[in-house]
């Protein structure tokens, strides 16, 4: 490996570092490591102002509205912001149930559930 090569290598690194730590690396694959599963009743859907592009994938922030549902019936209205790949979009619009985790101990704190066993187990209840 040449000079040019490895010096290439090392900005690459340096931006991917300056990327992470400017948008940080949570807003894509955003996961809540405790989380309770539910499912949101989505309400409405707005554009948020971020766009991630990694690769040829990109992703497009958005502002849900929803009323979240527990399995023992419990449930709460919450805005909460995701980032979702375009051909996600038509997943998350208003009148869709989507399979979440929240917080226990913050239950304003959302993410998608991006377990598919989960999601199928949650959905078809």
């Amino acid at each position: 490996m040449n000079i040019k090569s490895k010096t290439q290598k090392i900005i690459k690194a340096l931006v991917l570092v300056f990327a992470l730590a400017l948008f940080g690396s949570c807003e894509v694959d955003k996961d809540i490591k405790d989380g309770i599963p539910a499912v949101a009743q989505i309400k409405q859907l707005r554009q948020g102002n971020k766009k991630i592009t990694y690769g040829l994938t990109e992703y497009y922030q958005v502002i849900i509205d929803a009323d979240i549902v527990t399995k023992d019936g419990k449930t709460w209205p919450v805005t909460f912001k995701e980032m979702a790949q375009m051909i996600d979009i038509p997943k998350i619009q208003p009148g869709q149930n989507v399979a979440v985790k929240y917080d226990p101990k913050d239950s304003t704190n959302i993410c998608f559930d991006r377990s598919p066993e989960r999601a199928k187990e949650l959905l078809n209840q």
